[in-house]
């Protein structure tokens, strides 16, 4: 069984085997994200409101220039007029995540007459980045395992929650996988048109966030060690084609193009250091996250499955004996040490170390393999039986951290450090990206508050609670808009909503917290993610112990 199981087509041939299995494993993902929304809104995080706005300042840019070509005005869509005006709103990163949001906004808008179809882009790269692990793995591994490695990539937890947000970090880990793996292929194959797509994905890599960067030492670095035979062709093929491709996607640089790379480098160079909280320490301000806190950020993360396979794939990459697993361990390396180098900004958990996981997931596969080998050489007898059950252990745990967290995946930590419960104690963060207030929502559009007045801990925050009421319905209960709370607590106040996030807190919110007993706890594994205060009114009772899931 296990021979039939994991034959795969060899070197490039594909057969419809491996198209049907991609077109599963993205209809798996792609339903296990969207279904459970067709009930409720997934919670939204603060970068959203940026990028859902710049995907509707680009349709109606789009729009507009359709109704000039109709007029006779063809060219007026790349004018310096319809430029500015589809870039009135700054947020200095390039276009590819807001254009490709168009498509599933233009789709639900036109199926369910809603907005908030861009969000579905997540989905859509995650998807991506799982197919491509599955192209790469398969013809190493056998399609059994390429196809629980892409699952289990894309049902890692916190994976999984970054797949429901129209935001950059899954797209960029999925686009720098794709562009690393096109640039290996075609270095070793020395073939142009390989040369070429590594061309048109690593501009397209590099259109989607800054991040793609980290392509450059990793492959130059495998380039040094292996010295493949197509390597001038492709890095010549890389130079000439991915920079145009750059500047295309991303219509904010087609007019001063030396300004605005200024700009970009300086403002990303200069960027502010968000606050964070490492082991009851907070920073921010004028400090980031110390030099450890990458490499710890994607061993607590990291489902201890996938952790310990990945460990175990150390001595065989150390070893040298495998090209493939040296240019995976040097993308992973690569993405996580430009990281902790002095100046780079730390924070978010594993937000900004995403396209390590791809890397670190194709290791962990191959270490699978070998471990399936090594059981199978000793007990012949359990053969079937060992690949069946690490292709379980791969998934299943993945699944169940998925529906204990939902829908605060973003606040899931491996049992390497005891899981949430672990993860609070040793004074880890246990929500960090607005999608707790997401709890608020009962009480928000609950009938007896209507006349009360809600603040929210933080600024950002006010945003995400308007975004999710308008999608739980076409009437605002509470208009939040720059309702938060300062220096002090705004005496009109009858609820504070705040988050377990200390780093975003005002002192007033310090002192809120020291003197007041929260009336609603929402909370996961027993640790706090939301409090609502009620400053006002009648005393409330806890709700249950498990909190509302919206």
């Amino acid at each position: 069984m296990a021979d039939r199981l994991c034959i795969c087509t060899s070197g490039t041939g594909r057969g419809w085997q491996d198209w049907l299995a991609m077109l599963l494993i993205s209809g798996v993902l792609l339903a296990a994200i969207i279904l459970p929304q067709l009930k409720s809104t997934y919670p939204l995080t603060y970068d959203e409101l940026v990028y859902l706005r710049k995907t509707r300042a680009y349709d109606q840019w789009l729009r507009d220039g359709w109704a000039h070509a109709l007029s006779g005005q063809p060219l007026w869509l790349f004018s310096l007029e319809a430029v500015q005006k589809a870039e009135q709103l700054p947020d200095m990163h390039p276009g590819v995540v807001k254009l490709v949001g168009l498509l599933p906004h233009w789709l639900v808008k036109a199926t369910l007459h809603r907005e908030g179809g861009a969000r579905l882009t997540g989905a859509a790269f995650l998807a991506l980045a799982c197919c491509v692990l599955y192209w790469f793995s398969a013809p190493r591994a056998g399609r059994v395992f390429a196809v629980a490695g892409a699952l289990g990539l894309g049902s890692m937890p916190r994976l999984f929650a970054h797949g429901h947000f129209h935001a950059l970090d899954v797209p960029i880990m999925a686009m720098i996988f794709l562009a690393a793996l096109l640039f290996r292929r075609a270095a070793l194959d020395n073939r142009c048109s390989t040369a070429v797509a590594f061309g048109l994905v690593g501009g397209i890599a590099l259109a989607t966030k800054l991040n793609a960067v980290a392509l450059f030492p990793h492959l130059v670095l495998w380039t040094a060690v292996y010295k493949p035979p197509g390597w001038k062709k492709t890095l010549l093929a890389g130079l000439l084609v991915s920079p145009p491709v750059f500047v295309a996607l991303w219509p904010w640089t087609w007019y001063s193009l030396p300004d605005k790379i200024s700009q970009y480098v300086a403002f990303h160079s200069d960027h502010f250091y968000i606050g964070g909280l490492w082991f009851g320490r907070l920073f921010g301000g004028q400090t980031t996250g110390p030099l450890l806190y990458p490499l710890v950020m994607l061993v607590v993360t990291m489902p201890v499955i996938w952790l310990a396979l990945l460990l175990g794939s150390l001595p065989r990459t150390l070893s040298r004996r495998n090209e493939a697993d040296v240019f995976l361990a040097l993308g992973l390396a690569t993405n996580v040490g430009l990281l902790a180098l002095p100046g780079a900004a730390r924070y978010g958990c594993e937000r900004l170390l995403m396209p390590a996981f791809a890397f670190a997931a194709a290791l962990a596969v191959m270490s699978a393999v070998h471990l399936q080998k090594w059981l199978s050489d000793r007990s012949p007898s359990l053969r079937d039986l060992s690949l069946l059950l690490i292709c379980a252990l791969m998934v299943v745990p993945n699944i169940c951290g998925i529906v204990s967290y939902y829908p605060y995946c973003l606040s899931y930590y491996s049992s390497v450090v005891g899981g949430l419960p672990g993860a609070s104690r040793l004074g880890l963060e246990v929500t960090y990206w607005g999608d707790a207030f997401a709890g608020a929502l009962v009480s928000l559009t609950d009938p007896a508050n209507r006349g009360d007045t809600f603040y929210a801990s933080n600024e950002l925050a006010t945003g995400v609670l308007d975004a999710m009421m308008g999608a739980a319905g076409p009437e605002l209960r509470h208009h939040m808009w720059q309702r938060f709370v300062t220096d002090q607590i705004p005496p009109d106040a009858d609820w504070v909503i705040v988050d377990n996030s200390p780093g975003t807190w005002a002192p007033a919110v310090w002192e809120l917290r020291r003197m007041h007993q929260p009336a609603i706890t929402i909370e996961r594994a027993g640790v706090p993610l939301l409090w609502l205060y009620r400053l006002t009114g009648p005393e409330v009772k806890s709700l249950p112990e498990r909190g509302i899931v919206p």
